[in-house]
């Protein structure tokens, strides 16, 4: 093409490619947004050591001269935990991106924001729903609950949807029903030792949460149940969760492969969030990797990402809730 500076346009093409792909978009990556980032892995390892403490014994009676007091103790677990990688790459010619230049459109803009959601989405779906591989496993949120070691809650009492139907002839009923299986799940974490005080995240599939923000009062427009559960006065001293959030990998469609109305079901999640509970293991952030290909043409640049997913600790912190929809 005459006047175009091939070997410059590349040099702007990196400049404007890498961080792109590099950084996250605003609202991507939401498993980031609840877990902490632990990046001390190596690199290029295929495995990583984390412990998880075992705390035992309790306070005992004092008496003059006591010599039996209760030793308490403190044992380390170490675990084996896997990492494993993903790429995405993007492709353009000169030609296609100077057609595009004249025609006002940002089709680098384009490419790159997609190999970023690639690698997004993946991660993502690798921390809420794990990987399945039984010789290899890294569990989310969705893993088996006796595999992974979290709790589980009754079913809900009532679905979700049924107590902001409009033929609900006792909505508030309901709703109170689903106000307590809410503070009795939570409360399977916070009457653990140490528990009382921590801060508890509540995950829920995207449309669960729609109808938790649905009046039940037709009478009181301001009646939901995301409302109670937030509302101090209601709850004591503090809402039941200091964080509500909706994680469209709880839906079935993610990670449920039963057959039948049984694999429509979807689920939700009650968690601590502290580093000591889970964190995220990112051995490499995304970055370009191996030789920039020209081939007929066209360029391709290739991106890549190793993480473990989610680092679980401390799985009793995690409490699974079912018959939700």
């Amino acid at each position: 093409m005459a006047g175009f500076n091939t070997g410059v346009l590349t040099r702007k093409m990196f400049e404007y490619i890498d961080p792109r792909v590099i950084t996250p978009a605003r609202g991507a990556r939401l498993g980031r947004t609840l877990f902490q980032i632990d990046d001390k892995p190596d690199t290029w390892a295929d495995t990583y050591k984390y412990y998880w403490k075992e705390r035992m014994g309790q306070a005992s009676d004092v008496v003059d001269r006591a010599t039996d007091l209760t030793t308490v103790d403190v044992t380390y677990h170490e675990e084996l935990g896997f990492i494993t990688q993903k790429g995405s790459a993007l492709e353009y010619s000169d030609e296609e991106i100077e057609r595009a230049q004249k025609g006002n459109i940002d089709i680098l803009g384009d490419k790159t924001q997609a190999a970023n959601d690639a690698l997004a989405d993946w991660e993502d779906r690798l921390i809420f729903n794990g990987n399945d591989d039984s010789q290899k496993p890294i569990y989310g949120l969705t893993s088996d609950p006796e595999k992974a070691g979290f709790q589980v809650a009754d079913d809900a009492p009532v679905t979700f949807d049924k107590v902001v139907d409009p033929t609900n002839t006792d909505p508030y009923n309901d709703a109170n029903k689903l106000i307590n299986w809410f503070i009795d799940s939570a409360n399977k974490i916070k009457f653990l030792p140490g528990k009382s005080n921590a801060q508890l995240v509540l995950a829920l599939p995207q449309k669960e949460y729609s109808l938790l923000i649905r009046p039940y009062n037709k009478y009181s427009t301001g009646d939901t149940i995301l409302s109670m559960l937030q509302d101090t006065k209601h709850n004591g001293a503090n809402a039941v969760f200091s964080k509500i959030v909706q994680v469209p990998e709880l839906s079935a469609e993610f990670w449920n492969t039963q057959k039948g109305a049984a694999g429509k079901k979807d689920c939700g999640m009650i968690f601590i969030n502290d580093p000591d509970t889970a964190d995220i293991k990112v051995a490499m952030n995304p970055a370009r990797f191996g030789r920039v290909e020209y081939t007929d043409g066209k360029t391709k640049i290739k991106y890549m990402e190793r993480t473990g997913g989610l680092c679980i600790k401390f799985p009793a912190g995690f409490v699974r809730l079912n018959g939700i929809n």
